[in-house]
């Protein structure tokens, strides 16, 4: 028959329920999910944010039957690196593009080539003028910053329509 003395012992904390009773183990644990948590809504910010494209690949608008060991990429590279990814970006919706050669320039702080340019969108006639910014990686052949502001009506396109009121 058992005693009362050992009926009355007082139970120890076992297994894995008994982590999560001890206060210590609480904190540590909510300390844990919250730094968890912020690390993830960091990486998704970061990620959701990035300015290019995941499924690009390096060379995707580079000139692949140029040989850039024997000539190292340069402005004019890039320039039709831009071009390319304009094209692809706009498709039929795209008149006619052309490079700022007055602002385009490397930046050797970034080791990058920033890329100016403006595209004409629309038909023929009734056209908006998008500015571009594009920034390529020389090394990589690269597009790793691509931004088209809102299109404004161009001159043409405001005097047909004042014409036609």
């Amino acid at each position: 028959m058992a005693t009362t003395q050992t009926l009355n012992k007082p139970t120890t904390m076992r297994g894995f329920g008994g982590f999560l009773r001890n206060k210590r183990w609480q904190k540590a644990l909510r300390l844990l999910t919250g730094t968890c948590v912020c690390a993830l809504l960091s990486l998704g910010v970061y990620f959701l944010t990035q300015n290019f494209s995941w499924w690009e690949s390096a060379d995707k608008y580079a000139d692949h039957g140029r040989n850039y060991n024997l000539t190292p990429f340069d402005i004019n590279d890039a320039a039709r690196v831009c071009t390319n990814k304009t094209a692809d970006r706009f498709g039929d919706q795209l008149v006619r593009s052309y490079v700022d050669y007055h602002s385009t320039r490397y930046d050797a702080r970034l080791a990058i080539y920033k890329v100016f340019m403006h595209a004409q969108l629309g038909d023929l006639y009734l056209h908006s003028d998008a500015p571009i910014h594009c920034f390529v990686d020389p090394k990589e052949h690269i597009v790793t910053h691509y931004r088209s502001f809102e299109a404004r009506k161009s001159l043409m396109t405001r005097a047909i329509s004042f014409i036609s009121l």
